[in-house]
């Protein structure tokens, strides 16, 4: 069985991160995909993305990208 609540809070911070992480005017394209007993849901945006060292650690408690690659500048809409 599926945790709604936690499925919405990842959900959530994915796309939270998407438009955090982005400059002004980028598009997040968010989607889902109903195939027979799955659903994908895609979530895309042209960001600055993630370093290579980090892809291997980046879904480990507590871990973040350095706060300088951090843009706060625009509300990323």
């Amino acid at each position: 069985p599926i945790n709604n609540r936690l499925l919405y809070r990842a959900i959530s911070n994915i796309i939270s991160n998407a438009l955090q992480y982005n400059t002004a005017g980028t598009t997040v394209f968010v989607s889902l995909i109903e195939d027979e007993s799955k659903v994908y849901i895609n979530i895309i945006d042209n960001g600055i993305g993630i370093p290579e060292d980090m892809k291997q650690s980046i879904f480990d408690a507590f871990v973040r990208v350095d706060d300088s690659r951090e843009n706060n500048g625009g509300s990323g809409l």
